[in-house]
């Protein structure tokens, strides 16, 4: 019996993903694609909706099986087996590089004429010249057509003619240099489907989308959006997509929108959702991480099935008036309710290495197996979340995972972050959410009780992080005048602290010592950014002029945070050559002090480059000092040699000197590279005191090109 169900589990495992008249399957194996309804079907796969296969986006066909296929000799191509025959049905056209040489490559070039026509979707990503020939043969009518700013010639910003009769479009760009007109929208009135992600453009006029009367979907990312009244003028539209426009505050043009289904406002400034409940056909509104604090309680939405408001700020009492008026919503408030609704049930709990993306399945590891339901109910007591809390994006991929499984089906993964934060794939949440403190540590505690270290780490290491960056803020209070300090703690953008800065520091000279004495204020590793480092490299410190820092240089009661943050910006940035000669020959002793004594040997290091570079009189004699021993790195105690978490920059390392290389190894490679007679004999006694593989070492890197 045990081997029939093994048997009855591998083959329903490798069989046609079925959704009611149709059956997918990707290269052998049960898909279930994403999709965009644009057929009215329902929750039926219907004909004319859009599918997403490995990559590819391509308008759904007749019913029945559709059995994809990708081959990596033949790249940019998905084809599909029908009915007994193969071909082509979805074209990525992309630039490829290797060895800095790029290479277009182009599929569609190498179909024929009937090719041509039965395709179902086109991405252009590369220079491809004529689009609209290239456009020639493909049946507009069934074509899901992906375009990106690389189809752009040099010195044209238009999105290019576009079919006429084309049902789906998505224009994606990737940098600020895109479409900078987009008026080829207008002609466009036949699209049922439209995605647009915009970098170039800071508003878009949705008036040219007016004329759209078939649209049923809407997806728009980036640009904020102007005229969004025009919208309620495409009545067909069925799904709207505007998250995280926070420039969006309001919904009441969506009143007209009767056949309205799903809409999506996450993370937008939308504070009332009133305007939506009488809406007849809306089944879902996703708003979480918005404003919403306004919520009709008794009446109105007629049809709807689910509302998210995780992370907004509405009251808990608003929430519970709506699911009680509305019995049959669900109704998702709270980061641990959510999960718990899904999970609570769970019979059996996977711990595994790895994270929810990029995932290497066959590289995985299970951790930790657990099927008492009471144990799994004490791990699920450890997730409390800070419901309050805005939700984050971590850039990594999470570690370990928690796996819920109710019987054999997976309910839900949750991705470990950094011992603090959780993502929950394929979940309600707007993004990661922190747990609370306490309860993070226990459960960093749990999994190192079950042999899993590495969170646990993290999470301390996180801890002495955020005190490094309180005594950077303590720092930045004594630097500042004390009314900017206030100010500067509550502002929203990059652009109102540039503001507050000139406003409250109008004279350039105090500007600049403020400015360096902020850019200097901690010990830290000058590679780290952190704090306010973006925000002065970005806004302030370029403007301090040559005659400034001279000014600067002058005044004795010169703050050491500012001489610090001065030999940062001219030895890390390299930005001394903003000096005449006779300047910089004054003023390089000290600053370069600050460089050679710095605890942290990055700073050391870029320092003794920079004096390769400057390669003057007085650079010369420092390096001299440094092969000497004369310089002594500040002692910091454990507490203060924290350093506070960020950014980390590299430079190009021209010598290649082990990490634990002293900084006489350093120096003696710089003062050979630049044929230093005078140090000669120093350079050679230095070297016949260190090993000898690092003596070789320092000759070879001496030779290394800079």
């Amino acid at each position: 019996m045990k081997i029939l169900s093994s048997l009855c589990l591998a083959f329903l495992a490798n069989a046609p993903a079925l959704s009611q008249d149709y059956a997918f399957t990707l290269n052998g194996h049960a898909i279930e694609p994403a999709r965009i309804n644009l057929s009215r079907g329902g929750e039926k796969w219907a004909e004319g909706d859009i599918l997403t296969v490995d990559g590819f986006t391509l308008v759904l066909g007749g019913p029945g099986a559709w059995h994809f296929k990708t081959r990596p000799a033949l790249r940019g191509i998905l084809s599909a087996v029908r009915d007994g025959k193969e071909a082509p049905v979805a074209i990525a056209i992309e630039t490829s590089y290797a060895k800095d040489q790029s290479q277009v490559i182009n599929p569609l070039e190498g179909l024929n004429a009937n090719e041509r026509a039965g395709l179902r979707g086109l991405s252009i990503d590369a220079p491809i010249g004529d689009v609209e020939d290239a456009l020639k043969d493909l049946t507009s009518t069934q074509l899901a057509l992906t375009i990106s700013e690389e189809v752009l010639s040099e010195g044209n910003s238009k999105l290019p003619a576009l079919p006429d009769d084309l049902r789906w479009l998505r224009v994606v760009e990737s940098s600020n240099q895109g479409f900078k007109n987009l008026d080829a929208l207008t002609n466009l009135t036949a699209l049922r489907g439209l995605s647009l992600t915009l970098m170039t453009a800071e508003r878009f006029d949705a008036s040219l989308l007016s004329g759209m009367k078939s649209l049923r979907s809407l997806q728009f990312y980036g640009a904020s959006l102007s005229n969004p009244d025009a919208l309620a003028k495409l009545t067909e539209l069925r799904s709207i997509d505007l998250s995280y426009l926070d420039t969006m505050d309001s919904v009441a043009w969506c009143a007209p929108l009767l056949g309205l289904e799903d809409l999506k406002i996450a993370g937008t400034g939308v504070v009332d959702l009133a305007p939506l409940s009488a809406l007849p056909s809306l089944r879902s509104v996703a708003a979480e991480g918005s404003r919403v604090a306004s919520l009709e309680g008794d009446v109105g939405f007629p049809s709807l099935e689910t509302i998210n408001l995780l992370a907004c700020p509405i009251q808990s009492d608003k929430v519970a008036a709506f699911q009680m008026a509305h019995p049959g919503c669900s109704v998702l408030s709270g980061y641990r309710d959510s999960l718990a609704a899904v999970v609570n049930g769970a019979t059996r709990l996977r711990v595994r290495s790895g994270g929810t993306c990029h995932r290497q399945e066959d590289a995985e590891e299970t951790l930790v197996e657990i099927e008492d339901r009471g144990e799994i109910e004490k791990l699920l007591g450890l997730l409390v979340f800070e419901e309050s809390a805005a939700p984050f994006h971590c850039m990594c991929c999470g570690n370990p995972s928690f796996e819920f499984y109710d019987g054999e089906r997976l309910v839900a993964t949750l991705g470990f972050h950094h011992g603090q934060g959780m993502r929950w794939e394929s979940g309600p949440w707007p993004g990661d959410v922190l747990l609370d403190n306490g309860k993070a540590i226990a459960l960093c505690d749990w999994l190192e009780q079950r042999g899993v270290k590495g969170a646990g780490d993290e999470l301390r290491e996180a801890a002495v992080q955020k005190a490094a960056l309180e005594r950077r803020w303590a720092s930045y209070e004594i630097a500042m005048p004390q009314e900017l300090f206030l100010a500067i703690k509550e502002v929203k953008s990059a652009e109102e602290a540039k503001t507050l800065f000139t406003e409250k520091l109008p004279d350039p000279r105090l500007r600049a010592q403020v400015v360096l004495s902020l850019f200097g204020c901690s010990h830290d590793s000058w590679s780290i950014s952190a704090g306010m480092d973006n925000f002065l490299v970005e806004n302030f410190l370029p403007e301090i002029t040559a005659a400034t820092f001279a000014d600067l240089f002058e005044d004795p009661n010169l703050p050491a945070p500012a001489r610090r943050g001065t030999a940062r910006w001219f030895f890390e940035e390299g930005e001394w050559k903003i000096l005449d000669k006779a300047s910089l020959a004054q003023q390089l002793p000290a600053l370069a002090e600050e460089g050679l004594t710095s605890p942290k040997a990055h700073n050391r290091r870029r320092t003794i480059l920079q004096l390769g570079g400057i390669a003057s009189p007085e650079a010369l004699d420092l390096l001299r000092k440094v092969l000497a021993g004369q310089f002594k790195p500040v002692a910091l105690s454990e507490k203060e040699a924290a350093e506070a978490g960020g950014m980390v920059s590299f430079w190009p390392d021209t010598l290649k000197l082990p990490d634990d290389a002293p900084d006489t190894a350093h120096a003696a490679a710089i003062l050979i590279r630049l044929n230093d007679i005078e140090s000669t004999a120093a350079v050679e006694h230095a070297l016949a005191s260190m090993p000898e593989a690092l003596r070789d070492q320092v000759r070879a890197a001496a030779k290394a090109k800079e």
